[in-house]
């Protein structure tokens, strides 16, 4: 995986450990007041399973657990998640109003939200908070690099819990295939299409593979020259957006469709590459423009039912997948995660933050996106699994233009005769036993659960 783009490099953080009281200067700043302070800090009040309000200098401060994540149980439009109460109520009974603790920072003092980022140990005698509600069950791992001090044990204690159906690892949690209204041992399958709006070619192909194939939803790459065109083509199928921040070829530009500096490259347009835009991408730029590339799609008329990374470029990066997820919650539609992926290599446990905030994504996907997909199709399909399986393709007519592009065209070409005229892959699927269904039904699933 070392040479893989989308493996994270998570770096050991040198901890500082401290006792505040007296701890934030007159300005304010975090960083420098924590690193210098000498005396206690005390328990103000617990927000929910993982923020409290401590006290410092007598100022009140909120501060994020680190490596944690808890249940939702006070985050506005959010619905109290399964066990949430139990979780802020476990928090309240190990740090009660008065409580005198130890504090550890890592590398960064504050998260986004102006939150101080701290391990906390209760005095007198020493326990590790952040662990214990990993060790008991009432929280998982969000390891987001460079605050990774204590990853390692964070995990071996989340290990454990889950081993043993601690806490919330024994409650239930209801499965896709049930919120969908299936049977758990039903295989369903999302046969979705790719890059809607890159060129006319495109267009013409995907909605070819939507009306008259068995392809059942496809997402929208806004910012791409024949997007408009796309969208005025649209007959309410099931159309997600396809959050774009790449414009991979060497001949063929497109760009943000917002103010973004940091989103373009060199020699015009975004980055060709993924490990370019993650050298040089703005967080607070890569929110504006994803959420101007949604609320485009809506303006035009599209009936979005998803979200779906162009290069899964927001999905694997911890600061991008934060976005990802707040817009998933902002708009409440369903999202594509990649299950070929494990938490272990990603470096954060994407899947299970999803999960909590009550995101729906397909049970399996690869999210493989070489060119020609015909042996990756039809793979995925002789080897299904019960559950959902979402399969991604390509199709495109051909076209001079399309073969402008280079060689990828000829895999394009081919998706579409896959789905559309080759009557072996669709026997192929229909004899699979399974049921093809779009992104517009886990939508719909997720909304009425709410």
């Amino acid at each position: 995986m070392t040479n893989n783009p989308l493996t994270l490099v998570r770096s050991c953080a040198l901890l500082t450990t401290i006792f505040i009281a007296g701890a934030c200067s007159s300005s304010g700043n975090a960083a420098t007041s924590l690193s210098s302070s000498t005396a206690t800090v005390t328990v103000d009040r617990v927000v929910d399973g993982d923020t409290v309000v401590l006290i410092i200098d007598g100022k009140k401060e909120k501060v994020r657990l680190i490596g944690v994540d808890t249940p939702e149980t006070v985050k506005p439009n959010t619905p109290v998640q399964c066990y949430g109460p139990e979780a802020s109520n476990a928090l309240k009974s190990m740090l009660p109003k008065g409580t005198q603790v130890r504090v550890e920072r890592d590398e960064e003092a504050r998260d986004r939200y102006r939150r101080l980022l701290l391990y906390i140990y209760r005095l007198p005698d020493n326990v590790f908070i952040n662990l214990q509600l990993v060790q008991q069950g009432f929280a998982r791992i969000m390891s987001i690099a460079p605050n990774t001090a204590h990853a390692t044990d964070f995990a071996v204690a989340a290990s454990s819990a889950e081993a043993s159906g601690q806490g919330l690892w024994g409650a239930h949690t209801p499965t896709l295939n049930s919120l969908l209204g299936y049977d758990d041992n039903e295989r369903l399958v999302i046969l979705s299409c790719d890059d809607l709006g890159s060129c006319h070619a495109a267009n013409e192909g995907v909605y070819m593979a939507l009306r008259d194939g068995i392809a059942t939803c496809a997402s929208l790459m806004v910012p791409a020259p024949w997007a408009n065109h796309a969208a005025q083509q649209y007959r309410d199928e099931d159309i997600g957006v396809h959050l774009t921040l790449n414009a991979e070829h060497a001949n063929y530009r497109w760009g943000p469709i917002t103010y973004a500096p940091s989103l373009l490259s060199g020699e015009g347009g975004f980055p060709r590459t993924v490990t370019d835009l993650w050298e040089h991408a703005d967080s607070d730029e890569v929110l504006r423009e994803c959420r101007a590339q949604i609320e485009r799609a809506l303006a035009w008329g599209i009936d979005v039912t998803h979200l779906a990374p162009h290069l899964s470029v927001i999905t694997l990066r911890p600061e991008f997948f934060d976005i990802y997820l707040e817009l998933a919650v902002e708009f409440s539609l369903p999202i594509r995660l990649p299950s070929t992926i494990s938490a272990e290599q990603a470096g954060f446990p994407f899947r299970d933050l999803a999960a909590q905030e009550n995101i729906l994504f397909p049970d399996h996907f690869d999210h493989d996106w070489r060119a020609g997909s015909r042996d990756r199709v039809v793979q995925a399909i002789t080897q299904l699994q019960p559950g959902v399986t979402e399969i991604h393709i390509q199709p495109a007519i051909d076209t001079p233009e399309l073969r402008a592009l280079g060689d990828t065209a000829t895999g394009w070409v081919d998706d579409l005769a896959l789905v559309t005229t080759d009557s072996e892959f669709i026997s192929l699927v229909k004899n699979s036993g399974a049921t093809l269904i779009g992104y517009r039904a886990l939508r719909h699933a997720m909304r009425a659960a709410k």
